[in-house]
């Protein structure tokens, strides 16, 4: 029964890149810091934020911003 049960439940998880402000500017050549936090303002990319108020880190989905740039250059 718990073959059976696994099979049925289990499923792929997607993983998902999470990357912080420096770190988008590093991969992605051309982009400077105040660009990336612009577009997390302007809610153009998918975020989180860890933490509260300014103390807060911004984590980027990497996903996400390269769509973004793909569909917007």
């Amino acid at each position: 029964l718990g073959d059976v049960y696994k099979r049925q439940v289990s499923h792929e998880v997607e993983h998902i890149e999470m990357l912080t402000i420096q770190e988008c500017a590093e991969e992605f050549k051309g982009l400077t810091q105040n660009t990336i936090r612009q577009l997390v303002r302007q809610g153009k990319i998918k975020y989180i934020r860890t933490g509260e108020g300014r103390n807060g880190k911004i984590l980027v989905n990497k996903t996400s911003l390269a769509e973004y740039l793909s569909n917007n250059l």
